[in-house]
């Protein structure tokens, strides 16, 4: 299953900053995306594929809906935060969608139960008889706008405006998406990940690819090349272009020593973002840059450079640009 997390706002049509609603000195958007990196965390210990979109604010709502009706995609749900004085957590989806009003109730009061607030549910908005949100009636496949709570109600905010805070309503959203669709978690293997990474040979042990299906004894009498690295277990071997978990390799030949899976690195300075999504070719922020210390979670190779997966920005980085500390 493949899952887009949009942050709302962060960038207006003539290419300024947009805040969205605002409250107590907060902007909906500099919540937001904390809010949406950790639910992404979240669902990534589980067997599907998420990407945060818009994380930096590099993309406006047009771009946002067009980068994921191409990203084939299953779901896709954007975080906002309320305004206008109310309080608790309530869920949008496309009116006539039973299957949708069903997800966006069970989110709804996974944020609810979690922190403490009013569930206010599953809702529709339309204009005329078309769905008002452009994120939930131009998005092709399932969509949802997540409104976690009211940025402008002291005691809604307060829940969302700390680390904690937000990490707890992120897992909140995740924990209710995977729930639905029942996904799995994905079993890990700490030290083989570890020892790992594009490059390296190996020989599958195991029976069935990630995906279930068995796997050919030609296959595995053969020596495999890691293209990518799943800090969760999953590996994709290059010659079949196919996942198997890292439980059932064997390491016969170690990459080249070098930034692998789970080493601490700093970004260089002038860098830019690497991987598939809008930000790809943009400068990193300053923030982002040397000193601050990022954890590779997950390396690839992509149009022939070799990428690292910061997993405490969810962001590519070609491994070139990056510091091993």
């Amino acid at each position: 299953m493949k899952i887009a997390i949009s942050i709302g706002h962060g960038r207006n049509a003539s290419g300024g900053y947009d805040s969205g609603a605002v409250g107590g000195g907060y902007h909906e958007f500099k919540l937001a995306k904390e809010i949406g990196k950790y639910a992404g965390e979240a669902l990534a210990v589980y067997d599907c594929d998420v990407d945060i979109i818009n994380y930096n604010g590099e993309a406006y709502l047009t771009d946002r809906i067009n980068y994921i009706n191409k990203g084939g995609y299953d779901l896709a749900l954007e975080i906002h935060l309320n305004a206008n004085g109310g309080t608790g957590s309530e869920v949008y989806y496309k009116h006539g969608n039973t299957a949708g009003k069903k997800l966006a109730a069970a989110i709804s009061k996974s944020i609810a139960d979690n922190l403490g607030i009013k569930n206010r549910g599953a809702k529709i908005k339309l204009s005329g008889n078309v769905d008002y949100f452009g994120f939930v009636r131009s998005v092709k496949c399932q969509s949802l706008l997540v409104e976690t709570v009211f940025i402008d109600t002291a005691s809604d905010r307060n829940k969302v405006v700390t680390a904690a805070g937000q990490k707890k309503c992120g897992q909140a959203i995740a924990s209710a998406i995977a729930n639905y669709y029942g996904l799995k978690k994905l079993a890990a293997s700490p030290s083989l990940v570890t020892s790992i990474g594009a490059g390296s040979t190996v020989k599958i042990t195991g029976k069935c690819y990630a995906t279930g299906q068995t796997i050919p004894v030609w296959v595995k009498a053969r020596n495999h090349t890691v293209k990518s690295v799943n800090a969760n277990g999953k590996v994709l071997l290059k010659e079949i272009n196919s996942y198997v978990w890292a439980d059932d390799l064997q390491l016969v030949k170690s990459a080249k020593k070098g930034i692998v899976v789970g080493s601490t690195v700093t970004i260089k300075s002038g860098s830019v973002y690497g991987g598939l999504s809008t930000a790809r070719g943009k400068a990193i922020p300053k923030e982002q840059l040397a000193p601050k210390k990022h954890k590779v979670t997950k390396i690839q190779t992509n149009n022939g450079v070799r990428e690292a997966l910061l997993g405490d920005i969810l962001s590519w980085v070609a491994v070139s640009s990056l510091t091993e500390v």
